[in-house]
């Protein structure tokens, strides 16, 4: 996602989230996003601790270093008219949920105690059902497979007037696991910089992570899987947090 930014003129963006899992599943579900920040761009050269971006025409388009990017913006004869100043994002918390293996017609995704408003919050419900993004979400990935389990995942941005939690509703009882994440520094009106999701068929003791390629520098890669079957999971290799594990 794209950070929180603030611009000066002159001359100058559970299930499991964050990383891979290896569910122990008949069948499952899993998609994987990342969080934009920063302009699209063709190249990024790392100069000690700064990264320096150019677009497709070689201009020099942001620098990321120290925790916040610059980005220029440019006139059509290439002269910068307009500089942003960007937070590097970062998770805050998360919350999750499941029914208990019972069949239950919705559950409840409680929204984090710390987040704080202008904070994009990640959504993730698994299930085999169809159901309605809650008012205000937005869907950014869905991961479907007919009789066995579909993840999907949404977005929204906190609001004052946010309730503290939203139902997820269905037709027929069903078993369900879900979660919410909060990340702070987010570009509120394009969180998602590129998607990808896999299915998995058939027995299995692994399921790796969709494969994604950043058009940024600094994204948060979150991964989300949904499981057929209740069973115990083994954690990935070391590094992401979890941001909901139901």
């Amino acid at each position: 996602m794209r950070a929180t930014t603030t611009t000066s003129r002159g001359p100058v963006v559970c299930t499991r989230t964050r990383g891979s899992r290896h569910p122990r599943s008949r069948r499952d579900s899993h998609t994987r996003w990342t969080k934009r920040r920063g302009p699209v761009n063709n190249n990024m050269t790392p100069l000690g601790a700064e990264t320096i971006v150019y677009d497709g025409a070689d201009r020099h388009v942001a620098s990321t270093a120290n925790n916040a990017t610059v980005r220029y913006t440019r006139d059509a004869t290439g002269a910068i008219v307009a500089r942003t100043v960007s937070a590097i994002p970062a998770f805050r918390a998360r919350t999750s949920t499941n029914n208990g293996g019972a069949s239950t017609t919705s559950i409840v995704l409680t929204r984090p105690a710390s987040t704080q408003t202008g904070d994009v919050l990640v959504a993730v419900v698994s299930g085999d059902f169809t159901a309605a993004a809650p008012t205000g979400w937005t869907t950014v990935a869905t991961a479907a497979q007919a009789g066995a389990v579909t993840t999907r995942v949404r977005t929204h941005v906190a609001d004052p007037a946010d309730p503290s939690s939203w139902p997820v509703t269905w037709t027929g009882s069903k078993k369900a696991m879900g979660g919410i994440a909060a990340y702070s520094g987010i570009d509120t009106t394009n969180p998602v910089d590129v998607s990808a999701t896999q299915l998995k068929t058939g027995n299995g003791t692994s399921h790796p992570a969709a494969s994604v390629t950043t058009t940024i520098a600094s994204t948060i890669l979150v991964t989300a899987y949904g499981l057929k079957a209740g069973t115990s999971v083994t954690r990935r290799r070391s590094g992401p947090t979890d941001a909901c594990s139901p």
